[in-house]
């Protein structure tokens, strides 16, 4: 046997313990005031620091509206400045039973009928929306955001996932949908708006489908529905004096307060008619750096026949007829190209993780995870340098029926808090 010296000498050789110094420069972490390196442990051993949360405290705040309620309408609710933040929104609807009329076999609420109900909502300080953004921004966050265990919590409020059976059945009563905003500032907690440095009220305002957009049925004469109340639940935060009195300065400052978020730029739909092998859509509109992309299928009747349009319905058969897609610069010059379904599968894992492929199909490459936030140091391309942005979609068999393509960029953007306003850089 050895002794134990020699033991404790042989395991330290094979395990490979660096020297003083080369431990001391792999741990450095930063200078103290007196010029002395500060270190942090690597070894898993060894006590952590911690850190000293500020205080503060979360309230919820609700907004209820009861009248002038209308498909097809606006209605706006005012954010009080009651706190110093704000964070999470979501809006409650609450819609009657649906009403046929004539002779038919069924009446029901489309699949997703809580973000179709929303067709635009927008955020306004002054005169000006600082942002605003389709429900289709909502369902592409949704598919791309979120895990497999998560998803049914996600999508249950909305009504989304449901069979038709399941929302037949539903439509003999009263129906609730919860919509979680995701505003800009969503997942970025610092880039909240300070409310207390603002001049005026937020405003926030939906702009609301009418109601063919959201039932589907086969009566002759169509079914009714009537939106029974509305209502604003949103979370302020309230911050000690002296913090909330540092951000006030910053946003009063001249210079003001920045955050860089992700914009939604949608394009389309444009029609592919029936008899279409191969389909070049320029791609107009697009005049900021890019992220990603997605683009989406859909037939022309699911889009627009009144009582049977199915928004976040897509028919999977259509891109099983996709041979190739290609993003282009000018006819010749191709940025990226994607083969069939199985390339589509295998670039939106590349870029959404541990998120399995789901309706939408990510469409161009750069340097993205769509689960970290904020990917403006990780590659984009500016569509400003091209001559002609286009796509190019090839069939393998020629299209038996009407198609809509729609494309949507995502692209990184500024919000500015400053001089009591808040503005979206651009606009």
């Amino acid at each position: 046997m050895p002794s134990s010296y020699n033991t404790i000498n042989l395991l330290r050789t094979n395990v490979g313990v660096v020297d003083a110094k080369t431990f001391a420069q792999l741990s450095a972490n930063s200078v103290n005031g007196a010029g002395v390196a500060m270190y942090r442990s690597l070894s898993p051993y060894t006590k952590r620091s911690y850190y000293q949360q500020t205080d503060h405290i979360r309230q919820q705040n609700f907004e209820e509206k009861t009248e002038n309620l209308r498909f097809g309408g606006d209605v706006g609710f005012n954010i009080e400045k009651t706190a110093t933040c704000l964070e999470k929104l979501y809006l409650e609807v609450d819609i009657s039973a649906l009403t046929p009329s004539g002779a038919g076999t069924y009446a029901r609420l489309c699949d997703y009928a809580g973000l179709q109900l929303l067709q635009k909502i927008r955020f306004t300080c002054t005169q000006q929306d600082f942002d605003s953004y389709p429900s289709l921004k909502n369902f592409i966050s949704i598919m791309r955001n979120t895990s497999v265990g998560r998803f049914a919590l996600e999508t249950a409020p909305l009504g989304g996932g449901l069979s038709a059976i399941q929302r037949n059945a539903r439509a003999l009563a009263s129906q609730t949908f919860r919509v979680d905003l995701k505003p800009y500032w969503d997942e970025i907690r610092s880039n909240s708006p300070i409310l207390s440095a603002i001049s005026r009220l937020l405003k926030v305002t939906f702009s609301l489908s009418d109601l063919p957009s959201l039932i589907q049925t086969d009566y002759t004469n169509g079914a009714t529905a009537t939106i029974t109340g509305m209502r604003l639940a949103y979370d302020t935060v309230h911050l000690p004096g002296f913090e909330r009195d540092a951000l006030s300065r910053e946003v009063l400052d001249a210079r003001g307060l920045t955050s860089l978020y992700e914009d939604f730029h949608v394009f389309g739909p444009v029609k592919i008619p029936a008899g279409t092998t191969t389909q070049v859509i320029k791609l107009e509109g697009f005049q900021l750096p890019f992220f990603t992309s997605y683009g989406f299928l859909q037939l022309a009747t699911d889009v627009d026949t009144q009582y049977n349009k199915k928004p976040f319905e897509m028919d999977f058969s259509l891109f099983n007829n996709i041979k190739t897609i290609q993003f282009r610069e000018s006819q010749n010059l191709i940025i990226d190209e994607l083969r069939g379904l199985d390339d589509f599968a295998k670039r939106w894992q590349e870029n959404h993780s541990d998120i399995p492929y789901r309706t939408p199909l990510i469409v161009c490459r750069s340097a993205y995870d769509a689960k970290k936030v904020c990917h403006a140091l990780s590659g984009s391309l500016n569509p400003q340098n091209f001559s002609n942005y286009s796509v190019r979609i090839e069939f393998n068999t020629a299209t038996t029926a009407d198609q809509y393509y729609t494309h949507c960029n995502v692209e990184p953007n500024f919000i500015v808090q400053q001089g009591g306003d808040i503005q979206n850089v651009f606009n």
